[in-house]
């Protein structure tokens, strides 16, 4: 089963790519960030420890899914947090 679901989780975000830049431009406010994003990157969160890579998923490349390792669910907290106050501020 997990891999069934890790395979869809690769094919819905493939074509996606963040990395630490991307994420300090969306946390000090210079770019915004596409609904697919916070789609993705919650799929990821959702499916915990059903990445192969850890790696991938701490140093932001595009990862099947998230590991048990804590950094993907602060940041998603944290991406959650910012699109409330942006949603707040129009």
């Amino acid at each position: 089963m997990a891999s069934v679901v890790s395979a869809v989780g690769s094919v819905e975000c493939a074509a996606f790519r963040f990395g630490a830049a991307e994420v300090a431009a969306v946390i000090l406010g210079r770019i915004d960030v596409p609904p697919f994003w916070f789609a993705c990157f919650r799929w990821r969160v959702l499916t915990a420890g059903f990445s192969d890579n850890k790696d991938e998923v701490t140093t932001g490349r595009r990862s099947a899914g998230c590991t048990v390792d804590t950094s993907c669910g602060i940041l998603n907290q944290e991406f959650e947090r910012i699109e409330l106050y942006r949603t707040r501020m129009r």
